[in-house]
């Protein structure tokens, strides 16, 4: 088993099958079963790689992400569901870096075997179409351009190229029609994009405009242009500014034919620049030396007998990051007539921002912020708009993926959002709870310990979700066992075996979310009234200690001032849940406390 966990591959094992995954399946009751006696998958856990470019949002409502070896489906929560990821899509055999929905029905997905796997979705099934190979390192990033029934790919890779794709048709295979070098460096962002003003109403060919960055910490331009019907790119200008590797670029743009061009870097800084088509390169000239103005990058693109002239000038530099910034994502164009001139950025920081132009003042003005406090996060590595614009999505360092929905328009309310959780290492060991199976409990190379139960509704299907983290560790975990349905005890590489009971915020929670008596269970009230609230982690210490309703309860009698001084107190915030916690709720709220710990050499719990 590598990344995440499989519920049903796990119960196969157990009975001795050898029937590889399903490409796809619906989700189901955990025990169903068809005539035949043939499970179906009920839950799909597992993590989002460490790698920007790595999550897509489909017009369907499908969110793609790479996970491990594989490509995850995920769907975001509605009316009849409450979200759930659908199906794991195998066919890479090296960690996927980066995803890109081309439509509704067709994905593409990169990884470090050197492959990029065309995926169609046929009589419910996801195959491959076709495989794109011609890159000799681990695929980086991928860009694509829809121009009426053509469709533009440009794809980076470790071996310092970058490959043009093109297909005539949706039928039709995709044909590599470039390959151009940057010699030892590392093509770290591409994106794609049509001149606006360069369309010849005599020509059905356009020409395309690529941007391109590497290790020196510039912008590279190419403009594509047909010579004898073949479109092939050259480089026409260099933009300076940033002053460190820039991480990713995004093309949108403005309220009229302007082409903008927004970069981050992991100097902290948003960089938006303007693209401008003039017939007049040369207008500079006529204006006053005294005059104060931005430094202009002049290109020209032949289209034919005729000459046509762009201007690049920097509009604007955004600077509320406090640290490396690793996506911008301009806001879907929807309809012309709503068109709002709006970025998202995420950036390490943990925190993502919703930038937009405010026309009254010429400036872009930090609209909203969301992020995380507190934790062991490290930041965003993406974030993305949903096909509406109502939703933000990003992914985190720890292989979390994070939600917010805005609730309200005109006040702008973003709130978290339930979503699929997952491990983002090897899953070591798991244990069931043995009375009625009513959770999971799994431990990971990602160093943590893992609950896991069904979200039993009413109106809606019964999903699996993470409902508790008791232990974030800080060695890599090896094995677990439930001695009791209310004591977890796990080993680490640091070969402490450590109990733990569960507090009541636990029992509240499987009690609520999950439908589950706990006196069926064998938990009596004495022991849920007298369990510890929750758990903390001190500062530089890796016990879990307990904390109580009475904060005075925080230290035992043979605890030192140091112990307490080392307490977190601000970052546990006990709340009744209703719904499946979020990813920040599961890091500083839903850990267990240690009561015991057990010196030997072991490799296994029974």
């Amino acid at each position: 088993m590598r990344d995440g966990i499989w519920l049903n591959e796990l119960m196969r094992a157990a009975q001795g099958a050898t029937r590889s995954l399903p490409a796809m399946s619906k989700q189901t009751n955990p025990n169903d079963a068809d005539d035949n006696g043939n499970i179906s998958m009920s839950y799909l856990s597992i993590g989002v790689n460490r790698s920007p470019n790595c999550i897509s949002w489909s017009t369907n409502g499908l969110i793609a992400y790479g996970g491990c070896n594989s490509i995850v489906l995920y769907r975001q929560q509605n009316e009849m569901h409450a979200g759930f990821a659908e199906a794991s899509l195998n066919g890479h055999s090296a960690r996927v870096n980066c995803v890109k929905w081309l439509t509704q029905y067709e994905l593409l997905s990169g990884a470090a075997d050197h492959n990029i796997l065309n995926w169609h979705l046929q009589n419910n099934q996801w195959k491959v179409k076709s495989t794109l190979s011609g890159h000799t390192g681990a695929i980086t990033c991928i860009a694509t351009l829809h121009n009426a029934n053509k469709l533009l790919l440009a794809t980076a890779a470790t071996d310092s190229t970058l490959n043009i794709w093109c297909r005539n048709n949706t039928d039709a295979n995709f044909e590599r029609i470039q390959t151009i070098s940057c010699g030892h460096g590392i093509i770290l962002a591409v994106a794609l994009t049509t001149l606006q003003s360069s369309i010849n109403k005599n020509n059905q060919n356009a020409n395309y405009l690529m941007a391109t960055t590497r290790e020196n910490c510039k912008v590279n331009l190419y403009i594509g242009n047909y010579n004898d019907n073949k479109l092939e790119f050259q480089q026409v200008l260099s933009l300076s500014g940033h002053e460190n590797w820039i991480r990713d670029l995004s093309f949108g743009h403005g309220d009229d034919t302007n082409i903008l061009l927004a970069s981050c870097a992991e100097d902290a800084y948003i960089r938006i620049w303007k693209i401008v088509s003039t017939n007049d390169p040369g207008d500079n000239a006529h204006k006053s030396d005294d005059e104060i103005k931005l430094k202009e990058n002049i290109f020209h693109v032949k289209y034919g007998d005729s000459e046509e002239n762009y201007v690049v000038t920097l509009d604007s530099v955004l600077s509320s990051h406090e640290d490396m910034v690793y996506s911008v994502n301009w806001y879907p164009v929807i309809e012309d007539a709503h068109r709002r001139l709006r970025l998202l950025s995420a950036s390490m920081d943990k925190t993502m921002i919703i930038w937009e132009y405010d026309k009254n003042s010429e400036m872009w003005l930090d609209k909203v912020r969301v992020g995380t406090m507190g934790g062991n996060n490290l930041g965003f590595y993406g974030g993305i708009f949903s096909p509406d614009g109502k939703e933000i999505l990003a992914q985190g360092y720890d292989g979390g993926l994070h939600v917010w929905k805005n609730t309200s328009v005109e006040d702008e309310q973003w709130k978290p959002q339930v979503t699929v959780t997952g491990h983002f290492a090897p899953v070591q060991d798991f244990d069931w709870e043995a009375s009625q199976g009513s959770f999971l409990v799994t431990v990971s190379y990602d160093q943590t310990t893992r609950v896991h139960a069904p979200w039993i509704q009413q109106q809606k299907e019964s999903s699996w979700h993470e409902i508790a983290r008791p232990q974030i560790h800080g060695y890599d975990m090896q094995c677990v066992s439930l001695t009791e349905c209310n004591q977890i005890v796990s080993g680490g590489e640091e070969k402490v075996i450590r109990v733990f009971n569960s507090p009541k915020l636990f029992s509240n929670t499987l009690s609520e979310i999950s439908r589950v008596q706990l006196e069926s269970l064998k938990i009596s009230s004495v022991v849920t009234s007298t369990a510890a609230l929750g758990a903390s982690v001190p500062s530089l210490g890796l016990s879990n200690k307990a904390m109580y309703d009475d904060q005075e309860n925080l230290t035992s009698s043979n605890e030192d001032f140091s112990d307490r001084f080392n307490m977190i107190p601000t970052a546990f915030k006990p709340v009744d849940l209703k719904e499946p916690p979020t990813e920040l709720y599961l890091q500083q709220n839903t850990l267990w406390p240690e009561i015991q710990k057990l010196y030997y050499i072991f490799s296994f719990l029974l």
